[in-house]
């Protein structure tokens, strides 16, 4: 199936190489390995190109190679194995650069499958960016799987992306706006730019509607949590209900995981449980603090909690070691509650609005078990109600231990902050084994 539209930019090979290379990398910092300067090789079996350079000063290793028919090797492959041995042993994340035509032929595949297992062992020990360029055929390959980001660029359809860039110039911007976000590798962090403590951010609460039902634009919730700072955005234009993006807080780079009302009410489905789940792996290995930005009624309406998706989510944060928040800012209702920045899976604060809803899913095990016997339909409604209304009880919150802390909305950024700081030093031990069994 053809997933992707060559555009202007899909220049044959070797013509969108050569640009990405020029324009992506900082000016005669780039070297190649194992092949002959730009000499990519043409006709039926082109060259492989394989180097690493500095973006920003940051060194960075790219393997470039065109869509070739299925299984098919060629010059330059040796030269791609090397570099994978470069990015291993020196711990600088790695860049692949597929370039398609303008045909859709399906024959046309990217790496070869052998390099899978190279690339298993270089999960979350550096950043894989996966780049396409052209008509790719995606069949018969782990790469889209094994990237932790893969940028289309083009017009993309179904296919996932963690952004779809309209041109080459465009991609390149988001790639190396997303590498200020990173750390070079697992055993780094990312650099923090400014300690001082951030100010009041009195305009944040007023973007949030007083009305748990009326649906607001995430955005300005995020710029002022991050004081006007840029964000870099993943995933958008598929399970839109949850927005995932890098940002800076109080000058810390931190993965940012919230509900966005404005699409589906914020409801997380399995779409957004998975993509959750993705993105808080992918921080937790690359020592990104998380913070989670709550405002969901419940799971979504054609979802079952028995979806092993929300299992995923679950694990995944209950796994995570790298400090952890969340702040709830309307709703934080049933089951959906539970398996996104909830406390009991490990959160190392959870912070709430004065005006805040916490309630945990199973209302009518609760009132059932509360009454201990046999309750007629009006009975066991008006129990109901009871026990809906101590959702806004944020001391009985605290009390139960679903909530560590209630906050000003002018003051959150401050207290985050302030509890990212505190957390410094976190170090969180488990039990010695191989690895554990997630429920894939």
């Amino acid at each position: 199936m053809t997933t992707h539209r060559a555009t202007e930019e899909s220049a044959s090979w070797p013509d969108s190489a050569i640009r990405w290379i020029e324009t992506f990398f900082d000016d005669e910092s780039y070297l190649p390995i194992g092949a002959r300067g730009l000499g990519f090789g043409s006709g039926e079996n082109p060259r492989v190109l394989a180097g690493v350079g500095t973006v920003d000063g940051r060194y960075v290793t790219l393997i470039a190679e065109p869509a070739r028919p299925t299984g098919m090797g060629g010059p330059g492959d040796a030269a791609a194995d090397n570099a994978i041995g470069h990015a291993m042993e020196t711990g600088c994340p790695l860049l692949f650069l597929t370039v398609g035509g303008p045909s859709s032929d399906t024959s046309l595949i990217r790496a070869p499958r052998y390099r899978t297992k190279r690339l298993v062992h270089l999960s979350g020990v550096v950043p894989l960016i996966n780049i396409e360029i052209g008509m790719i055929q995606p069949a018969g390959s782990f790469l889209d799987a094994l990237s932790d980001f893969t940028v289309i660029v083009g017009t993309a359809s179904e296919r996932e992306s963690a952004y779809a860039a309209p041109t080459l110039d465009d991609a390149c911007t988001w790639v190396k706006d997303l590498l200020e976000y990173l750390p070079q590798n697992n055993c780094e962090f990312v650099a923090v730019h400014d300690l001082d403590e951030p100010g009041p951010a009195p305009a944040l609460g007023t973007h949030v509607p007083d009305l748990c039902s009326e649906p607001y634009d995430l955005e300005p919730v995020l710029d002022a949590l991050c004081e006007g700072a840029e964000t870099v955005h993943i995933g958008r234009g598929r399970a839109d209900a949850l927005t995932t993006a890098f940002a800076r807080i109080g000058g810390r780079s931190v993965g940012v995981l919230a509900n966005q009302t404005a699409h589906a009410g914020g409801l997380v489905g399995p779409p957004e449980a998975k993509k959750a789940a993705r993105f808080v792996q992918f921080c937790d290995a690359f020592n990104l603090p998380l913070l989670f930005l709550v405002d969901t009624a419940g799971p979504a309406a054609d979802s079952s909690p028995a979806d092993p998706s929300y299992a995923q989510l679950a694990y995944a944060t209950a796994a995570a070691t790298v400090p952890s928040i969340t702040v709830i800012l309307r709703r934080a209702l049933g089951f959906a509650g539970e398996v996104f920045g909830s406390k009991h899976l490990g959160i190392d604060a959870v912070l709430a609005w004065p005006s805040a809803s916490v309630a945990p899913a199973g209302f009518h095990r609760e009132v059932e078990a509360e009454a201990g016997g046999v309750l007629t339909d009006s009975q066991r409604a008006e129990a109901l109600q009871r026990r809906r209304s101590t959702a806004h009880d944020l001391n009985r919150a605290m009390d139960q231990g679903y909530i560590d802390q209630v906050v000003e909305p002018s003051e959150t950024v401050q207290v985050i902050a302030r509890w990212y700081a505190a957390l410094d030093n976190k170090r969180r031990h488990t039990p010695a084994k191989k690895h554990g069994n997630p429920p894939l």
